[in-house]
């Protein structure tokens, strides 16, 4: 049991893409260790509630292939993107509604919203590369623009990570405006392990 929490957590690192000192960090503020193999089996548990509080998903082992029905239609890897944002921005209070019929309306919206006539319904999974990459862009730059205003709110009360040193710092990097070592995938993790502690 020990062995196999170890390997989720080791697992959701690499899914929701943190670099080795983002990990070791937020192990230490969870458990004030950071390395796993130090940990007990309640701190193991804890950091894993929190990677999937955050985002993380543990697949299930697949049935038989036979069992499986065989979709023609690949979908896109930028789908997956699309719904990991909605679902970190329903965690951080940006959307209301996580559920997939609301992400579908959303993408409808934004693809038929230069279109005249009749609307054309879109579903996330059957979006196709070039339609997928423009709804992604669409939506970062959205929840860019919502972390950018609840950063502003908040940054005194949030005593916020020590790789931040400065709320200009933490815009500049999510707005583009100067290089940053910091990834946006970075400050919306950070953001999340801090929504418990603030009203978004």
């Amino acid at each position: 049991m020990r062995n196999r929490l170890i390997q989720l957590i080791h697992v959701a690192k690499r899914e929701l893409s943190l670099d080795e000192e983002l990990y070791r960090s937020v192990l230490k503020e969870l458990t004030d260790k950071t390395s796993c193999s130090k940990m007990n089996m309640d701190e193991l548990k804890q950091v894993l509630e929190h990677f999937k509080a955050v985002g993380f998903t543990i697949k299930k082992k697949s049935v038989a292939k036979r069992a499986i029905p065989k979709s023609n239609r690949s979908v896109s890897p930028e789908s997956g993107k699309i719904r990991a944002i909605w679902i970190t921005m329903h965690q951080q209070g940006f959307v209301r509604d996580s559920s997939e019929q609301a992400l579908d309306n959303y993408i409808s919206r934004m693809l038929n919203r230069k279109k005249l006539g009749g609307n054309i319904s879109f579903h996330c999974q059957f979006l196709n590369s070039s339609q997928a990459v423009k709804v992604l862009e669409i939506l970062k730059n959205w929840h860019k623009r919502e972390l950018i205003k609840w950063l502003n709110e908040k940054w005194q009360a949030l005593r916020f990570h020590q790789r931040f040193n400065s709320l200009n710092h933490c815009v500049a990097a999510l707005s583009g405006t100067e290089p940053s070592k910091e990834s946006y995938q970075n400050i919306c993790f950070i953001v999340s392990l801090r929504r418990d502690s603030l009203t978004l």
